[in-house]
């Protein structure tokens, strides 16, 4: 199994790597808590980014609309020579799709593939994702606020189950976590002017423990192992939220190992029979989601610096 020293270790080797490559290709990271979590294909979104076009002198543009939203609150005074340069500097990974005017204001369309973040839980109703920018933020907001429950969960099954009292009290702390960072990332929408909203779960009784082992599996060990690499390529980036991951990329990287020790002593107290279903569910997530993300503009870089040896017993 994979200890935090290990993780950190092919973390970063697979970052230094990802950033050589963005370089040359101007890929780049989906701001991400912990991705995977067992979904479908992820889905390509559109953001919606008003920003101020250059002159030819390399200054905003004095007919354009001065309330820049991409130029993190500069009052209009930063401008973008193109939409891809916009783009970028708003939402980091993804394209440039066109431009269209509204009400005199220019506005890009960043396309980026999302996979999605943080742990989910069962009877989740999730809200619908507006194309704004702000908008974007706010589901990320309340995907980390679902990851809250998700964790809550996992303590109250692992005490069920009997496990150790660390595994119980890591599961507790990175409840603790997610909701700082459901916090972060609120903070970051309602400045951008969208509301997040009110997580809606049904507390669910105590599960078996290869259905815990397996969700696990393919939560924490696949997608939060991809997660905290996507968290700390992206918390290299200049800008908010790479100021924002930062502070969340090193506590998705001990989230990650918390999978893997929750999955060592899990798969010792299974049958055989159970512990191989266990492994290939989390096979079948990793050649997944890698898979998915060679297939991403955004994740690309990062996801050809993995294997899906990583993921191996």
């Amino acid at each position: 199994m994979k200890t935090l020293g290990f993780l950190a270790g092919a973390v970063t080797a697979a970052v230094s790597a990802a950033m050589a490559t963005a370089c040359s290709n101007d890929s780049g990271p989906v701001a991400c808590g912990g991705c995977g979590c067992g979904d479908a294909a992820p889905q390509t979104q559109t953001l919606s980014v008003p920003f101020t076009p250059c002159d030819d002198a390399g200054e905003p543009d004095a007919e354009a609309d001065a309330g820049d939203a991409g130029d993190a609150g500069d009052g209009g005074n930063v401008c973008f020579d193109s939409c891809t340069a916009a783009c970028q500097a708003s939402v980091p990974g993804s394209i440039c799709a066109g431009t269209s005017e509204d009400g005199g204001a220019t506005i890009a369309a960043c396309q980026v593939t999302a996979l999605c973040t943080g742990r989910k839980v069962e009877g989740l109703a999730a809200p619908s994702t507006g194309s704004s920018l702000g908008e974007r933020l706010a589901r990320m907001a309340w995907l980390e606020a679902v990851s809250v429950r998700a964790f809550e969960r996992l303590a109250r099954e692992l005490r069920h189950h009997g496990a150790p009292a660390s595994l119980v009290r890591r599961a507790e702390r990175a409840a603790r976590d997610e909701a700082r960072h459901a916090r972060i990332m609120t903070r970051l929408a309602k400045r951008h002017g969208a509301k997040v909203l009110p997580v809606l779960i049904a507390r669910l009784a105590p599960r078996d423990l290869e259905s815990v082992a397996r969700e696990n599996a393919v939560e924490a060990c696949v997608g939060e192992t991809f997660g905290a690499a996507q968290a700390a390529l992206w918390a290299t980036r200049e800008g908010e939220l790479g100021q924002a991951m930062r502070s969340i990329a090193p506590d998705e990287l001990a989230h990650a190992a918390l999978g893997w020790d929750v999955a060592a002593w899990a798969e010792a107290h299974l049958s055989a029979i159970a512990r191989s279903r266990v492994r290939a569910a989390r096979s079948a997530a990793a050649r997944a989601l890698l898979q998915d993300a060679r297939n991403s503009p955004a994740d690309r870089a990062l996801a050809s610096t993995m294997n899906a040896s990583l993921w191996a017993a």
